[in-house]
């Protein structure tokens, strides 16, 4: 406070402070009648409040789980910002540790295959601080696809084999050699009896097993030495093999010598 010579000696007095908001100038002055009044100015310094920035809080997932060669991974981000600032986002793939030239939110399945590792680093900013977070999925095997099944002959006799045969291939989506097993079953019963091979396992039953009327079925299991496929099968009836059976009746005597007239029941003998 400074006291200065004025009308009828009045002090005038000026104070000043500063706090984080800004700058209060407090100024005291004499009116026309002698009295003091006091007056309050607030001038903002331009400077911000001292208040400290929270962090975004941020989660993420991978998406579809399980993943297989070919599935299209989605990054799906969670974020919140206790400021209610505005956020933005970046995105950062890898596969088995390397990283991978894409920066959406999604990876295409052509960049991976079976058994990789896939990851997703997604950083959350809002313009202070930045959040990051991962999630990361492995490629599972792919199973192939039903094979096409027919059986030869399509019209088979009781003296014919079968032969179960794959007339469209399976495929694999990882690019994995696909075997074939096959198995019967005649008039809906399994068959148990001995199997041959012509293509792959158990293919062929052989013409001694099949009688006329019978309907059998193939089934076939496709198989890339990790996952079993969809069973596809066929089926054939075994029609009439037309064979024709003779047989001969002859009349005859207990002894051909002897004339026919002396027995009063008249042999027959069979000849086939």
């Amino acid at each position: 406070m400074r006291r200065m010579a004025g009308f009828g000696g009045v002090l005038t007095t000026m104070m000043a402070c500063r706090p984080d908001s800004g700058l209060v100038v407090v100024k005291v002055q004499p009116d026309d009648t002698g009295t003091t009044a006091a007056t309050t100015t607030l001038v903002d310094s331009g400077a911000s409040p001292s208040t400290e920035n929270t962090p975004p809080e941020v989660a993420v997932e991978l998406e579809p789980t399980p993943a297989f060669t070919d599935d299209i991974l989605q990054a799906s981000v969670e974020a919140v910002d206790a400021d209610g600032d505005p956020l933005t986002t970046a995105y950062g793939w890898s596969i088995n540790g390397a990283s991978v030239a894409t920066t959406t939110d999604r990876l295409e399945g052509t960049a991976f295959g079976r058994g990789d590792q896939v990851e997703v680093t997604v950083e959350v900013s809002d313009g202070i601080h930045f959040t990051a977070s991962s999630a990361s999925v492995t490629i599972e095997n792919s199973p192939p696809t039903a094979a096409g099944v027919d059986i030869q002959p399509s019209a088979p006799l009781a003296v014919e084999a079968l032969v179960c045969s794959v007339s469209s291939g399976a495929t694999d989506l990882d690019g994995d050699p696909i075997a074939y097993t096959a198995a019967w079953t005649v008039d809906g019963v399994a068959h148990t009896g001995t199997t041959a091979t012509t293509a792959f396992s158990g293919d062929t039953v052989s013409a001694g097993d099949t009688t006329e009327g019978e309907v059998w079925t193939c089934f076939v299991t496709p198989s890339d030495g990790t996952d079993t496929g969809p069973v596809a099968e066929a089926s054939v009836t075994i029609g009439d093999d037309g064979a024709v059976s003779i047989l001969v009746l002859e009349l005859c005597s207990r002894d051909r010598n002897i004339s026919t007239k002396r027995f009063s029941a008249i042999p027959i003998c069979l000849v086939t």
